[in-house]
């Protein structure tokens, strides 16, 4: 970041770091190296390594939730047998909204951490309540 500042500041009086600079940046580098397809060859094109990724990937990472005991269900089995399920009480919720970050960024749900802590108080309740349906009905809930 000071290299950037420093290089954008002096750029008038060092035009020739200015571009090394921006020319190394302009370079492009390989991120993904030859793979192996399920023949045994080595692939290079982006979009042969894009369709071996991808085939991998879908077959580890399944959509088929059917096959897959829900986690209520999971609870009668093994080691969590006779136990409750987990709770994701009120007070809980409410102390990790107090503990969010301030500086860092907004997450997936696209609300600022400030926003969250700030209305702990108040959005406890209800998180707390769509976090046990969820774990109950294991599912998760839409937008």
């Amino acid at each position: 970041m000071w290299l950037e500042l420093n290089l954008a500041t002096d750029a008038k009086n060092n035009k020739k770091g200015f571009y090394r600079y921006v020319n190394q940046k302009r370079k492009v580098k390989e991120s993904v190296f030859p793979l192996m397809n399920t023949n045994g060859n080595l692939v290079s094109t982006d979009k042969e390594k894009a369709d071996i990724l991808h085939n991998f990937f879908a077959s580890v990472f399944t959509s088929n939730l059917s096959s897959r005991p829900s986690p209520v269900d999971g609870l009668q089995d093994g080691d969590q047998r006779g136990k409750a399920p987990p709770t994701a009480r009120e007070d809980q919720v409410q102390e990790h909204l107090r503990n969010l970050k301030m500086h860092m960024s907004m997450g997936l749900d696209e609300m600022h951490p400030r926003v969250l802590r700030e209305l702990s108080n108040f959005i406890a309740r209800p998180l707390s309540m769509i976090y046990e349906r969820s774990w109950q009905s294991g599912k998760n809930p839409g937008d």
